[in-house]
Protein backbone atom coordinates (compact mmCIF):
# COMPACT_ATOMS: atom_id res chain seq x y z
CA UNK A 1 0.00 0.00 0.00
CA UNK A 2 1.44 3.57 -0.44
CA UNK A 3 2.15 5.30 2.40
CA UNK A 4 -0.32 7.96 1.65
CA UNK A 5 -3.42 5.68 1.55
CA UNK A 6 -1.73 4.20 4.98
CA UNK A 7 -1.62 7.75 6.38
CA UNK A 8 -5.51 8.38 5.94
CA UNK A 9 -6.47 5.16 7.17
CA UNK A 10 -4.15 5.48 10.31
CA UNK A 11 -5.66 9.39 10.66
CA UNK A 12 -2.18 10.97 10.09
CA UNK A 13 -0.07 12.86 7.58
CA UNK A 14 2.23 10.81 5.09
CA UNK A 15 5.18 12.89 6.32
CA UNK A 16 4.48 11.81 9.70
CA UNK A 17 4.17 8.67 8.81
CA UNK A 18 7.34 8.42 6.59
CA UNK A 19 9.00 10.57 9.77
CA UNK A 20 8.08 7.65 12.55
CA UNK A 21 8.72 4.54 10.10
CA UNK A 22 12.05 6.22 9.11
CA UNK A 23 12.81 6.62 13.04
CA UNK A 24 12.51 3.63 13.77
CA UNK A 25 13.89 1.94 10.07
CA UNK A 26 15.38 -0.99 11.87
CA UNK A 27 12.00 -2.60 12.18
CA UNK A 28 10.73 -1.48 8.22
CA UNK A 29 13.21 -3.65 6.12
CA UNK A 30 13.04 -3.30 2.41
CA UNK A 31 10.90 -6.27 2.21
CA UNK A 32 8.64 -4.70 4.46
CA UNK A 33 8.76 -0.99 2.89
CA UNK A 34 10.73 0.24 -0.35
CA UNK A 35 10.45 3.08 -2.40
CA UNK A 36 9.06 3.38 -5.80
CA UNK A 37 11.23 3.65 -8.83
CA UNK A 38 10.64 6.85 -11.18
CA UNK A 39 9.46 3.75 -13.64
CA UNK A 40 6.97 2.03 -11.23
CA UNK A 41 4.81 5.50 -10.99
CA UNK A 42 3.97 5.43 -14.43
CA UNK A 43 2.87 1.85 -14.20
CA UNK A 44 0.76 2.70 -10.97
CA UNK A 45 -0.97 5.99 -12.30
CA UNK A 46 -2.03 3.52 -15.69
CA UNK A 47 -3.67 1.10 -13.00
CA UNK A 48 -5.60 3.67 -10.50
CA UNK A 49 -6.19 6.07 -13.22
CA UNK A 50 -4.88 10.04 -13.16
CA UNK A 51 -6.02 12.12 -10.57
CA UNK A 52 -7.22 15.72 -11.98
CA UNK A 53 -3.95 17.66 -11.78
CA UNK A 54 -1.48 14.99 -11.13
CA UNK A 55 0.69 13.26 -13.96
CA UNK A 56 3.76 10.54 -13.75
CA UNK A 57 5.80 13.60 -13.78
CA UNK A 58 4.67 15.19 -10.32
CA UNK A 59 5.07 11.48 -9.05
CA UNK A 60 1.50 11.00 -8.18
CA UNK A 61 0.91 14.58 -6.36
CA UNK A 62 4.12 14.85 -5.20
CA UNK A 63 7.63 15.83 -5.27
CA UNK A 64 9.55 12.42 -3.69
CA UNK A 65 9.10 8.97 -4.55
CA UNK A 66 6.27 7.17 -2.69
CA UNK A 67 7.01 4.99 -0.23
CA UNK A 68 5.10 1.30 -0.62
CA UNK A 69 4.42 -0.93 2.45
CA UNK A 70 3.70 -4.70 2.59
CA UNK A 71 1.71 -6.69 4.52
CA UNK A 72 4.34 -6.96 6.73
CA UNK A 73 5.19 -3.26 6.92
CA UNK A 74 1.72 -2.86 8.00
CA UNK A 75 1.49 -5.04 10.73
CA UNK A 76 4.44 -3.05 12.05
CA UNK A 77 2.73 0.70 11.40
CA UNK A 78 0.88 -0.28 14.48
CA UNK A 79 3.98 -0.97 16.69
CA UNK A 80 5.73 2.55 15.50
CA UNK A 81 2.03 4.64 15.60
CA UNK A 82 0.75 3.25 18.83
CA UNK A 83 -2.84 5.30 18.07
CA UNK A 84 -5.69 3.58 18.88
CA UNK A 85 -6.77 5.18 14.96
CA UNK A 86 -3.47 3.09 13.40
CA UNK A 87 -3.91 0.15 15.52
CA UNK A 88 -7.22 -0.19 14.61
CA UNK A 89 -6.55 0.47 10.74
CA UNK A 90 -3.50 -1.90 10.83
CA UNK A 91 -5.87 -4.56 12.25
CA UNK A 92 -8.55 -3.99 9.23
CA UNK A 93 -5.80 -4.17 6.62
CA UNK A 94 -4.54 -6.88 8.15
CA UNK A 95 -7.53 -8.89 8.04
CA UNK A 96 -8.25 -7.38 4.16
CA UNK A 97 -4.80 -9.28 3.49
CA UNK A 98 -5.86 -12.10 5.31
CA UNK A 99 -9.23 -12.20 3.16
CA UNK A 100 -6.98 -11.52 0.04
CA UNK A 101 -5.00 -14.53 0.74
CA UNK A 102 -8.35 -16.69 1.51
CA UNK A 103 -9.70 -15.44 -1.82
CA UNK A 104 -6.87 -16.60 -4.20
CA UNK A 105 -6.69 -19.79 -2.02
CA UNK A 106 -10.24 -20.72 -2.74
CA UNK A 107 -10.41 -19.76 -6.30
CA UNK A 108 -6.85 -20.64 -7.74
CA UNK A 109 -8.49 -23.53 -9.94
CA UNK A 110 -10.21 -20.72 -11.37
CA UNK A 111 -7.02 -18.86 -11.75
CA UNK A 112 -5.72 -22.13 -13.35
CA UNK A 113 -8.92 -22.33 -15.58
CA UNK A 114 -8.48 -18.66 -16.80
CA UNK A 115 -4.58 -18.97 -17.71
CA UNK A 116 -5.48 -22.33 -19.38
CA UNK A 117 -8.33 -20.69 -21.39
CA UNK A 118 -5.69 -17.87 -21.99
CA UNK A 119 -3.23 -20.15 -23.36
CA UNK A 120 -6.15 -21.70 -25.60
CA UNK A 121 -6.93 -19.22 -27.00
CA UNK A 122 -3.52 -18.17 -27.80
CA UNK A 123 -3.05 -21.14 -29.77
CA UNK A 124 -6.70 -20.78 -31.43
CA UNK A 125 -5.42 -17.61 -32.94
CA UNK A 126 -2.38 -18.92 -34.46
CA UNK A 127 -4.21 -21.64 -36.09
CA UNK A 128 -6.52 -19.17 -37.18
CA UNK A 129 -3.77 -16.85 -38.37
CA UNK A 130 -2.17 -20.14 -40.49
CA UNK A 131 -5.37 -21.27 -41.91
CA UNK A 132 -6.13 -17.59 -43.26
CA UNK A 133 -2.25 -16.93 -44.06
CA UNK A 134 -3.34 -20.51 -46.28
CA UNK A 135 -6.39 -19.30 -48.04
CA UNK A 136 -5.15 -15.75 -48.77
CA UNK A 137 -1.88 -17.91 -50.32
CA UNK A 138 -4.22 -19.95 -52.17
CA UNK A 139 -6.48 -17.24 -53.23
CA UNK A 140 -3.74 -15.36 -54.37
CA UNK A 141 -2.26 -18.33 -56.05
CA UNK A 142 -5.17 -18.64 -58.13
CA UNK A 143 -5.94 -15.49 -59.00
CA UNK A 144 -2.09 -14.87 -60.26
CA UNK A 145 -3.09 -18.06 -62.42
CA UNK A 146 -6.47 -16.45 -63.49
CA UNK A 147 -4.36 -13.73 -64.40
CA UNK A 148 -2.28 -15.44 -66.55
CA UNK A 149 -4.82 -17.38 -68.48
CA UNK A 150 -6.09 -14.44 -69.38
CA UNK A 151 -3.49 -12.56 -70.38
CA UNK A 152 -2.47 -15.75 -72.64
CA UNK A 153 -5.79 -15.93 -73.67
CA UNK A 154 -5.66 -12.36 -74.49
CA UNK A 155 -2.13 -12.62 -76.60
CA UNK A 156 -3.57 -15.47 -77.95
CA UNK A 157 -6.31 -14.27 -79.18
CA UNK A 158 -4.75 -11.33 -80.30
CA UNK A 159 -2.39 -13.56 -82.11
CA UNK A 160 -5.07 -14.73 -84.00
CA UNK A 161 -6.36 -12.05 -84.96
CA UNK A 162 -2.92 -10.68 -86.18
CA UNK A 163 -2.64 -13.64 -88.31
CA UNK A 164 -6.32 -12.95 -89.69
CA UNK A 165 -5.61 -9.82 -90.67
CA UNK A 166 -1.95 -10.92 -91.90
CA UNK A 167 -3.77 -13.40 -94.22
CA UNK A 168 -6.68 -10.72 -95.51
CA UNK A 169 -3.78 -8.36 -96.15
CA UNK A 170 -1.87 -11.38 -98.05
CA UNK A 171 -5.20 -12.26 -99.97
CA UNK A 172 -5.65 -8.76 -100.69
CA UNK A 173 -2.52 -8.00 -101.69
CA UNK A 174 -2.53 -11.20 -104.28
CA UNK A 175 -5.99 -9.99 -105.78
CA UNK A 176 -4.18 -6.65 -106.40
CA UNK A 177 -1.37 -7.86 -108.40
CA UNK A 178 0.74 -7.56 -105.70
CA UNK A 179 0.11 -3.89 -104.65
CA UNK A 180 0.05 -3.28 -101.33
CA UNK A 181 -3.58 -1.69 -99.91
Amino acid sequence: MLDSDLAKLCGVETRALNRATKRNGDRFPEDFRFKLTREKPDNLMCRIGTLAGQDSYSLIGRTYLPHVYTEQGVAMLSDVLRSKVAIGASVRIMRAFVEMRHFIADNAHLFEQIRSIGHRLDSLKHSTDERFERIAAAYLAESEAEGLASIRYDIASLLVMNSEKALLCHRKNVLNDGRWP
